[in-house]
């Protein structure tokens, strides 16, 4: 991951609602991101820490589990981003 990658509050701004899920949320190892609504749509995702550092970034399609083990506890953002260009974020904690 780039940890010079900052994400700023104009990112929030064209973010739409997406029906994107993830879970289990709280979580302490592992969380899913769930796309099963658009089945056909491959998914940029990428997770910050609360200061808006990338901590994490990857491609899934329909589901993507994600081993977060070795971040530390907090709170942190979820953006995702499919193929047609809907976006969404999700807002996890790391317990």
């Amino acid at each position: 991951y780039n940890s010079q990658t900052v994400l700023w509050t104009e990112d929030f701004e064209s973010i739409s609602k997406s029906s994107m899920k993830a879970y289990p949320n709280p979580t302490t190892n592992n969380i899913t991101l769930d796309n099963w609504d658009q089945l056909d749509n491959d998914f940029d995702f990428e997770i910050y820490d609360i200061t808006g550092r990338k901590v994490w970034s990857g491609k899934g399609k329909e589901w993507q589990a994600i081993n977060i083990e070795d971040l530390i506890d907090g709170n942190y953002i979820i953006t995702h981003k499919d193929e047609e260009g809907n976006k969404g974020s999700n807002k996890i904690i790391k317990k």
